[in-house]
């Protein structure tokens, strides 16, 4: 087995097109609004198999994390909290990838909120915006989630029940 891997690294298959990929980046998308987070996950992943420093899909991905980690079936298994911290922690991975990819790609700024979100960590979740904000300034996403932040009197001390999970805009129902 280890001789075939190595043989088919030396051969890896074409790129996609680029064409093939923009489908399957919308095509993960729509997954995603449809709240089908694991197959727009494994569609994304599609993508990061041969771009693994692409900003936007990387912070597409985290989304995905971050989303699967807040779900309510992931919590109520087993439950939940230890799965969903280690769904979060992929969500942060790949956010982190995405802003040391693109520092000035607002979305993988609030990809690394929405994930630190996911995990609780407001302080983490607070010290990412004042970052985002040197790296992304008026950018209008990263304004709001300061707003909402500002409301509930969040500060980079606040523990794990300083904001209420239905305010976050992810989670609010339209």
């Amino acid at each position: 087995i280890q001789e075939a891997i190595k043989e088919a690294k030396k051969h890896p298959p074409p790129p996609r097109p680029k064409a093939d990929r923009d489908k399957l980046r919308a095509e993960g998308n729509l997954l995603f609004s449809r709240g089908e987070f694991m197959k727009a996950r494994d569609t994304f992943s599609l993508i990061l198999f041969e771009q693994p420093k692409n900003a936007e899909i990387l912070a597409n991905r985290s989304a995905c994390f971050s989303a699967l980690a807040s779900s309510p079936e992931l919590k109520s298994m087993h439950g939940g909290g230890e799965g969903a911290k280690q769904i979060a922690n992929l969500a942060t991975f790949d956010a982190t990838n995405a802003i040391e990819s693109n520092p000035s790609y607002g979305k993988g700024w609030y990809s690394l909120f929405r994930a630190y979100c996911a995990l609780k960590e407001y302080s983490h979740a607070m010290i990412t915006l004042m970052r985002a904000k040197k790296s992304c300034p008026g950018d209008e996403d990263l304004e709001e989630l300061f707003k909402i932040f500002k409301k509930y009197k969040v500060t980079k001390h606040s523990g794990p029940n300083a904001i209420p999970d239905e305010a976050l805009p992810w989670n609010q129902k339209p």
